[in-house]
């Protein structure tokens, strides 16, 4: 797509600040977490979630950054003698999290290379004691890594833009030691409300315009709707690539089990957006469905995967 778009780095301490959540509220996610997820799986089609691993379904809110990161290292203990890789840093703002968990050293790689980077290698080891190193490598091609080099592999909104995602979890199981862990938190998927990171800027009724539209009025929509200056790790920048995988969670699921890993946890993210939507308008639900016959309602309302994956000792 042509584009006269430019785009920015939002300051990688701001972001990190901003992922923050108070712990006031921090309590009552948890508190409310039994009642959201009995609502969450309210909406799911029961006999096509039998099709897959998952242990879980969750609302959009609760399963807040910190909480994710309680929850990928839960069986690292102690995970100060752990060798961690971060995928798709970007900035690198992610690392600052990570790097509070005090592991024993942090690796952080991205397609493309970052300013950001010396200036947060620097505070971590000053404020947390971490050693913290920036490569810019492509996550299909990890071959400057030795066979079993980490412990921990994570990333957080990386898996939906691999494109060959086959490619990237056979590199992440080769440099991943027996015995380790990957976590990863992954969306919104293609197929749900605003998969595309971008529907929905117009409003509710556009939310599955990525699904809807022919190329042609897509690229118009895309047009109409982007602003002149975007955020380098936004929608406008992955449209104009065009990185997304364009998996379903059954899809990825395959791919974990094919590579060689475990899948201890699968959990759902349900769509707030994805259930107004379909209240709505039921009728572009069933257009969406015809369109797209390789998937079904379910992949509509999966906003996000989070996943443990294991690999054999």
């Amino acid at each position: 797509m042509n584009s006269q778009t430019t785009f920015f780095n939002i300051d990688w301490i701001q972001k990190a600040e901003k992922a923050e959540t108070p712990i006031w509220k921090e309590f009552i996610y948890r508190l409310l977490d039994p009642l959201e997820t009995w609502q969450a799986k309210k909406y799911f089609n029961a006999q096509q979630l039998r099709d897959l691993p998952i242990t879980d379904i969750r609302q959009e809110r609760g399963f807040t950054l910190n909480r994710k990161r309680q929850w990928a290292c839960e069986f690292l203990q102690p995970i100060r003698d752990k060798n961690m890789l971060i995928q798709g840093t970007g900035t690198g703002w992610d690392v600052l999290g990570w790097a509070s968990l005090r592991p024993k050293s942090v690796h952080a790689i991205d397609l493309y290379p970052f300013d950001e980077w010396p200036a947060i290698v620097e505070y971590c080891q000053k404020r947390y004691q971490v050693p913290v190193t920036f490569q810019s490598v492509d996550l299909e091609n990890l071959e400057c890594f030795t066979k079993n080099s980490f412990d921990l592999i994570v990333s957080d909104a990386v898996y939906e833009h691999c494109k060959n995602f086959t490619a990237v979890m056979q590199q992440t199981f080769r440099i991943l030691k027996p015995g380790g862990w990957v976590y990863a938190s992954y969306g919104p998927l293609w197929h749900c409300a605003g998969g595309d990171h971008f529907s929905g800027r117009a409003g509710l009724a556009n939310s599955f315009n990525h699904l809807l539209l022919d190329t042609k009025a897509y690229q118009a929509f895309y047009q109409a709707h982007k602003k002149p200056q975007e955020d380098f790790q936004d929608g406008g920048r992955y449209v104009e690539l065009d990185l997304f995988s364009k998996l379903t969670t059954q899809d990825y699921a395959k791919i974990y089990q094919q590579v060689g890993f475990s899948i201890h946890d699968l959990v759902i993210e349900s769509s707030n957006l994805a259930r107004q939507f379909q209240r709505q308008f039921p009728q572009q639900i069933q257009q969406i469905l015809q369109r797209h016959p390789s998937i079904n309602s379910n992949d509509l309302l999966i906003k996000a995967n989070y996943i443990r994956l294991y690999k054999s000792i």
